[in-house]
């Protein structure tokens, strides 16, 4: 029976899907970004709005999750999670097929986020990320506080600002930053648990460029020419309306999480552990 199972689960992701996945990589090829001249002996040119919106939309898929809710840990508060995020991309343009291998149309992360509260109803975040198909992690870190908090009747409001950078990504450089603004509300139902809807406004600044890139091989030459680029950093901004709950049960916290953008959607799951 166990034997009969295991052929079934391999049968299932070989046809279904196993060869796709097995090459689709996401790690990035800068070098598609190049465009060699036709005339030879003069320089090539680099695609720099390709490379922006491809920036653009990674720099959103690798930010932080989980604005939410505005209430503040207190000072001795402690939250551990593990969150998967879902962004959509523009998979089938050229700027992704040439920078991955097989790119989908959404990108899949794994968040682990370590928060402490503070006095003052501040709190303090390490954030891991991955990004699943591909080699590039993210580390940032989160600070925040509540600036309205408590009030029977008007809803908590808070302040996030965060910073992170990539890692594993070659010879791009990407710096993002992140500024969010939400309001919440608590509710306890029944003495069992909490649930805190909240919804606000995520601006995320993105800084990417690249190193020195190697870009067109050009192999009918002996020996093979190999024009090199960079691509200076370019300031790009992104807006998104989120929307999420969370939920707190004893030491147990879940919730999911939904943000809006020109062009690109996202949405998050929680799970953690919360004392």
């Amino acid at each position: 029976m166990r034997t009969q199972v295991t052929v079934a689960v391999a049968a299932l992701v070989v046809g279904v899907g196993g060869p796709d996945a097995l090459a689709r990589s996401y790690n990035p090829d800068l070098g598609a970004f190049y465009r060699p001249s036709q005339t030879p002996g003069q320089t090539g040119t680099v695609d720099v709005s390709g490379f922006k919106d491809w920036a653009g939309e990674l720099g959103v898929a690798m930010a932080p999750r989980f604005l939410g809710p505005a209430t503040t840990l207190g000072s001795m508060g402690f939250e551990v999670s593990l969150e998967v995020g879902l962004a959509t991309i523009h998979g089938g343009r050229d700027y992704w097929k040439g920078a991955a291998s097989d790119p989908g149309n959404v990108l899949v992360t794994n968040q682990v986020r370590i928060r402490k509260g503070l006095p003052y109803s501040l709190q303090m975040s390490g954030l891991v990320t991955h990004l699943f198909e591909s080699d590039l992690w993210g580390i940032g870190l989160e600070v925040g506080g509540a600036v309205v908090e408590g009030f029977r009747y008007v809803p908590d409001l808070s302040l996030q600002t965060s910073v992170g950078t990539l890692l594993g990504a070659g010879d791009l450089a990407m710096l993002q930053v992140g500024l969010g603004v939400i309001a919440s509300k608590t509710f306890n139902v029944a003495g069992l648990f909490t649930v805190a809807p909240y919804a606000g406004y995520h601006l995320i600044y993105v800084n990417a460029g690249t190193y020195l890139t190697a870009g067109k091989v050009e192999t009918s030459s002996t020996p093979a020419k190999v024009e090199m680029f960079v691509i200076d950093g370019q300031n790009l901004f992104r807006h998104r309306a989120v929307l999420g709950f969370n939920v707190v049960a004893t030491y147990v916290t879940a919730g999911t999480e939904f943000g809006l953008g020109p062009g690109q959607t996202t949405y998050a799951f929680k799970v953690g552990t919360q004392f």
